[in-house]
């Protein structure tokens, strides 16, 4: 009995050995199936894509033969750039006089609250304007004095007997000699 326990001990010592060995093989087939899957996808991949180049190229020179189909590609794109731009502008366009409307609403009415308080002040500039004006004051009966030189006299010291004045009513001047001079006492 104990020969065969060592018996079945050595046969299934000798299958671990070949397991093990089928096991590496089968491995390393794995490894060499993955390596080739990935040579064989990379293979592809650049063969496709030197076909892609070669169409490219092809498309190019047919384009150049048919000059019509390449005008009608580039009228295409250009209508269809055009198309998107538009559509860009107008949306742009569109938010920006939204984001302007509350703006508006508030500049019209501060508009319309400014225009008749500048009315109002602009009427009593006026009025104070009138109201300097010399010759609303000369209409009133009042006068400028000037002497021969075209200054204006403003002070009765700054005349003599025999000095000629002009005269300016709100209606003309009127030439005159000062014949005497008189100050005011205060």
């Amino acid at each position: 009995m104990q020969r065969l326990t060592q018996s079945g001990q050595r046969h299934e010592a000798l299958c671990q050995r070949r397991l093990h060995s089928w096991q590496r093989r089968l491995d390393a087939h794995h490894h060499i199936t993955a390596q080739s899957t990935e040579q064989l996808r990379h293979h592809a991949h650049a063969a496709l894509q030197q076909f892609r180049a070669n169409l490219r190229r092809l498309e190019k020179r047919l384009a150049l033969l048919e000059p019509n189909r390449q005008l009608g590609l580039q009228r295409r794109l250009w209508g269809h750039a055009v198309g998107r731009l538009n559509q860009h502008a107008t949306a742009a366009v569109s938010a920006s006089r939204h984001a302007l409307l509350p703006q508006s609403r508030r500049f019209n009415r501060a508009m319309g609250e400014f225009i008749p308080e500048q009315r109002h002040c602009t009427a009593a500039t006026a009025g104070k304007l009138f109201a300097l004006d010399p010759t609303g004051v000369l209409k009133r009966g009042y006068s400028l004095a000037y002497a021969a030189d075209g200054r204006l006299v403003s002070t009765v010291r700054a005349l003599a007997s025999g000095d000629a004045l002009n005269i300016r009513f709100h209606d003309g001047v009127a030439a005159t000699r000062v014949e005497s001079t008189r100050e005011n006492k205060t």
